[in-house]
């Protein structure tokens, strides 16, 4: 397979997912909001994969308008994980059940709202426009591609691409516990990143090595996205208008939200210490095929 079908089987697989979220997303369902914007994080996983041979301008825009969409039916993503999984875990944790029970009337109504707001995204003629418009880009490709960029050998492209987002996850040396939150946030996207790198080019390499790598990914994106929710949860409180919340709500999230996101950083650092030891899977001979 050359880089340029390769390119044209993630964009044509994201664009199904893309297509067949619509509908959940359109009726406020969770697991539909969800999806679509994994499969336009899917599609700019793609358009960052395969940057060193498509058209830097087109490039750049698409990847800019998936990312405005992605963002905009953020909000409503937050508030599903926050009544749904947040707010049962802060009950586990011993956070007032009174003070709960006023979050979760507050976000029945935020998470509606956000529904609402991200249906009309995927209804909106910006959105129709941008699928339209980056079809017809992917199509046209093969006369933007002069020097034949597209056509060169897939194998050694994946795996230069592959070793770029095994660095650039890996860059960080310490250990979880000693990170930021904002530090933390930045590594579960370099992780996601390179999850999604090597979802992209994992059949052209050894099925056996491949696997066990991408399921520790997994995991430690899973790990650290329980972080990901408690941090989350102070951030949409701030969204809040003032007085809607009182002084000791507010505090007893944020108290929580410490406590929870240094103790999962903990529970994810056995899954970071073997991601840090682990031979990559691309850099065993390619398959014979």
């Amino acid at each position: 397979m050359a880089v340029g079908e390769a390119f044209l089987v993630s964009v044509e697989a994201s664009l199904l997912h893309l297509s067949a979220n619509k509908a959940p997303t359109l009726d406020g369902h969770p697991e539909g909001i969800h999806q679509s914007r994994v499969a336009m994080r899917r599609q700019r996983a793609a358009l960052r994969a395969f940057k060193s041979a498509l058209p830097d301008a087109g490039r750049k825009a698409f990847n800019d308008e998936f990312r405005w969409f992605q963002k905009k039916l953020g909000p409503a993503r937050d508030w599903h994980v926050f009544l749904d999984e947040t707010t049962p875990q802060m009950v586990r944790d011993g956070v007032d059940e009174s003070l709960v029970e006023k979050l979760r009337r507050l976000a029945h109504t935020e998470r509606s709202r956000a529904s609402r707001d991200a249906a009309e995204c995927l209804k909106s003629r910006r959105f129709s426009r941008l699928l339209l418009q980056y079809q017809d880009w992917v199509e046209g490709l093969p006369e933007l591609d002069p020097v034949g960029k597209l056509s060169k050998e897939l194998a050694p492209f994946a795996r230069s691409v592959l070793e770029k987002t095994h660095r650039d996850l890996l860059g960080d040396t310490r250990t979880l516990a000693q990170m930021s939150v904002e530090d933390l946030h930045a590594l579960r996207i370099r992780g996601k990143n390179a999850r999604y790198t090597g979802e992209l080019f994992h059949a052209v390499f050894s099925p056996e090595q491949a696997a066990p790598q991408l399921a520790l990914l997994s995991r430690f994106q899973d790990r650290l996205g329980e972080t990901n929710d408690a941090r989350v949860a102070q951030l949409i409180l701030e969204t809040l208008k003032p007085r809607q919340l009182s002084a000791q709500t507010i505090r007893a999230v944020n108290e929580w939200s410490g406590k929870r996101i240094l103790a999962c950083a903990r529970r994810a650092q056995p899954e970071w210490r073997r991601l840090r030891g682990l031979e990559p899977f691309w850099r065993t001979p390619v398959n014979d095929r």
